[in-house]
């Protein structure tokens, strides 16, 4: 323990930032040294809960940040990089790699509608998790990955469309999203398609998404034969699930 900071500490001399003081409030610089050793690494949850810290800057020391680093920081708007990491920047407040071809961080209190940069082409796993006051989203061609729970609890989204570029959506990208009506997939796209806003692979044969905000009753096409994990989860203005009666796998009754 040293100051607001708990950390633990490698045989190679590095620390690691495993808890920080939710008391905590304003600005914050994270320090590059605990206990006499540079700090490289911060942990997963390490500063989950500091909803009063309003931006953050990541020091030169940093070489890796686990995802959920910065869990339920509500009142964080913005990431800030010093120019000297070489893992690490930000544009607009966001947290990317050095290139800018991986979103890793969005900051929780970041509000309204969000244009990615068409240098990425990763959205890291939980990138977005949470991020009550996103509205709105704009992925461009370049996005090949959408990872697991990237925009998981994200309440204010409405409609997302996912581009022709995207290969791999994670399990549970778009869960809990409590406003999300649609997705729409890009008719040229190779391996996902839509219909009546809700998330299939291209032949439509597995049902990967239903959005959290779609409501009243909902017919699983018979072209369906699986269902993804997480699928209808928080689904609650769903009404009834019914299957199509040509559907040669599943069945439905009254």
């Amino acid at each position: 323990l040293q100051g607001d900071y708990t950390y633990t500490t490698n045989a190679s001399g590095q620390a690691t930032i495993i808890d920080f003081s939710t008391n905590y409030s304003g600005s914050l610089l994270i320090t590059n040294t605990l206990g006499g050793c540079p700090v490289t690494r911060i942990g997963s949850g390490a500063f989950s809960g500091c909803s009063k810290v309003t931006s953050i800057t990541i020091p030169a020391s940093v070489e890796h940040i686990e995802v959920a680093a910065f869990l339920a920081c509500f009142g964080q708007i913005a990431f800030t990089v010093e120019a000297a990491n070489k893992n690490f920047s930000s544009v607009d407040g966001v947290l990317f790699d050095k290139g800018q071809t991986r979103l890793t961080h969005y900051p929780n209190g970041k509000q309204g509608a969000y244009n990615l940069p068409d240098t990425v082409a990763e959205i890291g796993q939980a990138a977005f998790f949470n991020c009550k006051g996103l509205t709105g989203v704009n992925i461009p061609a370049s996005v090949t990955r959408i990872s697991q729970e990237a925009f998981a609890l994200c309440a204010g989204l409405t409609s997302v469309t996912i581009p022709v570029s995207v290969t791999n959506i994670g399990i549970g990208a778009f869960t809990g999203c409590s406003d999300l009506k649609k997705i729409s997939v890009s008719a040229a796209n190779a391996k996902y398609s839509s219909m009546n806003g809700v998330l299939f692979d291209k032949r439509q044969a597995t049902l990967i998404q239903c959005p959290a905000g779609k409501e009243g009753n909902y017919e699983i096409p018979a072209s369906v034969t699986s269902i993804g994990d997480d699928a209808f989860s928080n689904c609650s203005g769903l009404t009834a699930i019914e299957v199509a009666a040509e559907n040669s796998v599943y069945s439905s009754t009254n």
